[in-house]
């Protein structure tokens, strides 16, 4: 198994592959969010609310959390971990668990604007 301690002139364990999978994967959430930006079907407003919509919100507070307190420990590969998987992991089953009904547009724009 090769090393990547970064003892030669490249920069320490940076794999190609892995950065074009993180771009993609961010080119993906934005199209995402332009789709759902223009999707008029969302709930809105609070009295369209329901527990799923809390729930997402609050795991979405915690993973910022989370986020914050591993860049600034400058460990950016746990950061990343929060704030890009994690946060697609959470919208995904928030998405999954509303596939019968549609998702509130609040807790979206609130994943949009972290």
């Amino acid at each position: 198994m090769h090393g990547y301690g970064g003892d030669g002139v490249e920069d320490a364990n940076f794999e190609e592959t892995v950065a074009n999978q993180i771009i993609l994967r961010m080119y993906t959430l934005k199209e995402w969010c332009e789709e759902t930006n223009a999707d008029l079907s969302l709930r809105s407003g609070p009295s369209d609310r329901n527990l799923w919509d809390s729930l997402f919100e609050n795991e979405m507070h915690t993973l910022v959390h989370e986020a914050y307190t591993h860049y600034a420990a400058t460990d950016y590969k746990v950061a990343l971990k929060s704030a890009l998987y994690d946060f697609t992991s959470a919208r995904d089953f928030y998405r999954e668990a509303l596939a019968a009904a549609f998702s509130n547009s609040s807790p979206i724009s609130r994943l949009q604007k972290m």
